[in-house]
């Protein structure tokens, strides 16, 4: 039961990662090519990416500790706060992007004000639900 939930954990996780990168790149708040679909309408950049920083932080622990190990770390990590360690790393999260939002917001204004209108529907769309 705890493997079939870890494993259904991590599947949401990504989903929702993959997600949030492709609307954020449909609205040029990340680089634009992370909005790329295949010809099947599946964001395809935004799934390589996840895969490789999943790939990168993931073969480097399971050599280092074990496949078990690595596994056990990364899912406490994710659904316990069981390590010493994870506020700092949630901190460290939570100050890179504070950073990158200020960053945005310093060089590109507009993108930063869409931010938010990313997980919002379209006001054109809403409007004419409500008109129709």
């Amino acid at each position: 039961m705890v493997v079939l939930t870890g494993l259904g954990f991590v599947i949401a996780g990504s989903n929702a990662a993959i997600r949030v990168l492709f609307a954020m790149g449909r609205e040029r708040a990340l680089p634009g090519p992370l909005a790329t679909l295949s010809r099947r309408q599946t964001p395809v950049v935004a799934i390589i990416f996840i895969a490789a920083v999943t790939l990168a932080l993931g073969l480097p622990l399971t050599y280092a500790y074990g496949g078990a190990a690595t596994a056990g770390y990364l899912l406490a990590a994710g659904a316990f706060t069981l390590v010493n360690l994870l506020p700092f790393v949630a901190l460290g999260w939570l100050a890179l992007g504070v950073i990158a939002a200020g960053v945005l917001r310093a060089r590109r204004p507009a993108s930063f004000q869409t931010l938010g209108q990313v997980f919002l529907p379209d006001e054109k769309t809403s409007s004419e639900d409500r008109v129709g």
